[in-house]
């Protein structure tokens, strides 16, 4: 990643024109060739083969036949409602009967109910290192890289660390600077435009580190898997029981804060208005199918979580695709979809004189046999404003599987340790990198004779002499300069009177 934003945005240095760095002639890095066969290969469009003249573009997807599973795994960004379901479930323990720890104890909890499914079901209890620090009023799980130095080590109490060496934040549209550059000709001799896209957090050697997320998540589903196998060949009714033929129990999985970690909410810091705004307040509501019967409603925060790009089940190449973008921000909610409307998918009806794709109100209507509909809409007044020359800076906040995390006020104060936040050193300025277009004319006044938006008359007569002067009731040609024509968000990015708090 880092070879593609030098390249799209400085140029690529040791080379005479811009062939050289799509793969021409000129002498070229090994890192930026590979940096460039793997964009290439990343967004290479891969379509089914199929007879000459014929369509081979794929049926449209069929709606999922969702099970009760499903259902609960599609709730788990709502736990407010999981808790109204009896899904989620809070307890208080006594500080004085929890012995202190720094990482070295677990904690684990043995429900004693009896399942209604008998011996189809299986109770599972993973065993959580956690750190309990009464005078620094600290009860939160153990990272993976807690030290006897640092116990409550990223990210134990909800703000994750984002150092440089791993992380950055960019402006700039890299992968469309870079497809621009593959698409010049070997006659080329400048770089391509950058599109300004927001902010974006991006993670370097991303693939890496879901690597490791991926080895850790198969080790614990061996270990779930470890445990229910031996209760079933145990007493069912007797959970970690150890088997008749005395086999050691099997050890339940040890979870991390890292392996607690369900999504995560970004914040951004305002230097005009000298605060932290979190991108992700909402005010959510959920109903019964066709607007019905308003069931309940919540103001809270979201979150969001990575994201794989992955093939149909019944393609040919089952490769996940990773960008190393993890999120970014273009100046609206990260929880909420932004207000206006949308295209519609119908394609109309020329006998009936019905346009095709009309502009909508967004629907959420319910499609499966998950009997609810949720609308979520930003709580007014809590986004930050996101303008050219304005100053930022980026932090992430943790939420674990309950969707417990700090708030805004409470990661305010955590924020004493080390790359909490980026940039780590000083702000980001917001830059613009497109061209600024050129201002649209308008006329104030319907234009005479032989004029128009863009040609003015100018009559004399004959001779050396000026010509009459015009009627008092003549009106002179006037022109206005306006905003040229762009996306709906780009005005408001750059408007002036809107920097105002």
């Amino acid at each position: 990643m880092r070879p593609l934003r030098a390249a799209a945005t400085t140029g690529v240095e040791g080379v005479e024109s811009v062939a050289a760095a799509t793969g021409g002639t000129a002498p070229q890095s090994g890192s930026m060739d590979a940096a460039m066969d793997a964009l290439k290969e990343f967004h290479k469009v891969r379509t089914a083969t199929g007879i000459a003249g014929a369509d081979a573009s794929p049926p449209p997807p069929q709606l999922p036949d969702v099970d009760f599973h499903q259902m609960l795994t599609s709730l788990g960004d709502h736990p407010s409602l999981l808790r109204r379901l009896g899904l989620v479930l809070d307890f208080v323990l006594p500080a004085d009967r929890l012995p202190a720890s720094s990482g070295e104890r677990f904690l684990s909890v043995t429900p004693h109910w009896k399942p209604a499914l008998g011996k189809d079901s299986y109770d599972v209890s993973p065993r959580t290192r956690y750190v309990f620090l009464p005078d620094r009023r600290a009860f939160v799980a153990g990272a993976r890289s807690l030290t006897a130095a640092d116990p409550l080590a990223s990210p134990s109490r909800g703000v994750v660390a984002l150092p440089e060496s791993k992380f950055s934040v960019e402006q700039a549209d890299i992968d469309g600077a870079a497809l621009k550059m593959l698409q010049l000709s070997s006659a080329g001799t400048g770089l391509s435009p950058v599109r300004t896209q927001g902010l974006s957090l991006v993670r370097d050697d991303r693939l890496g580190s879901l690597e490791e997320e991926f080895v850790k998540a198969a080790e614990h589903d061996q270990g779930f898997t470890g445990v229910i196998a031996q209760e079933h060949a145990a007493d069912p009714g007797a959970p970690g029981a150890a088997p008749a033929d005395g086999t050691p129990p099997v050890a339940a999985p040890e979870l991390v804060a890292q392996d607690l970690v369900r999504g995560h909410r970004m914040d951004i810091w305002d230097e005009d208005r000298q605060r932290w705004f979190s991108l992700h307040e909402r005010e959510v509501e959920y109903r019964r199918p066709d607007g019905g019967t308003l069931l309940h409603s919540v103001s809270d925060e979201g979150f969001f979580q990575a994201n794989l790009a992955s093939p149909p089940t019944d393609a040919a190449d089952p490769r996940l695709y990773v960008p190393e973008q993890i999120v970014t921000w273009e100046g609206w909610s990260l929880s909420a979809p932004r207000p206006g409307l949308v295209l519609d998918i119908d394609e109309g009806s020329v006998e009936d004189h019905i346009p095709p794709n009309r502009p909508v109100e967004v629907s959420n209507k319910a499609v499966t046999a998950l009997p609810l509909e949720i609308t979520a809409k930003v709580r007014p007044g809590s986004l930050p404003r996101l303008r050219f020359g304005h100053r930022y800076r980026v932090r992430l906040r943790t939420v674990d599987l309950a969707g417990n995390g700090p708030g805004v006020s409470d990661a305010d104060t955590l924020m004493d340790g080390e790359d909490l936040a980026l940039p780590g050193e000083g702000l980001l300025v917001f830059h613009r990198y497109e061209a600024v277009p050129a201002p649209a004319v308008a006329l104030r006044v319907p234009p005479g004779e032989g004029a128009s938006a863009f040609r003015m008359v100018i009559r004399s007569s004959p001779g050396s002499g000026p010509p009459p002067s015009a009627p008092p009731t003549a009106r002179a040609p006037r022109r206005a300069s306006r905003w040229p024509r762009s996306a709906s968000a780009s005005p408001m990015t750059r408007c002036a009177p809107c920097r105002r708090p």
